[in-house]
């Protein structure tokens, strides 16, 4: 058997309600989102998470996002921001 090698690992499934707009030609989207998961560096324990984020739809098809998460695992409590870009299919 091959050991997983050093780090943190992250399995989650997320559920997220989200509300688009049209105003004129500006499309937005705010959303909340929660969900649970697993995270292992060797000791395995469950996970939480509540946030919440805006999305920007640059064109139809490309959209710019900002979201920030609040993290429950096990003894630990963090909170994270992401950034990026989404390309719908």
């Amino acid at each position: 058997m091959t050991a997983m090698p050093a780090g943190v690992w992250n399995v989650d499934a997320s559920l997220i309600a989200r509300y688009p707009l049209e105003l004129g030609t500006l499309c937005i989207a705010p959303y909340i989102l929660g969900g649970g998961g697993v995270q292992t560096d060797g000791t395995t324990v469950g996970s939480w998470f509540a946030g919440g984020g805006l999305e920007w739809r640059v064109t139809p098809r490309i959209g710019i996002f900002g979201e920030g998460r609040y993290i429950w695992a096990e003894d630990t409590e963090s909170a994270n921001a992401r950034l990026g870009l989404r390309f719908v299919f």
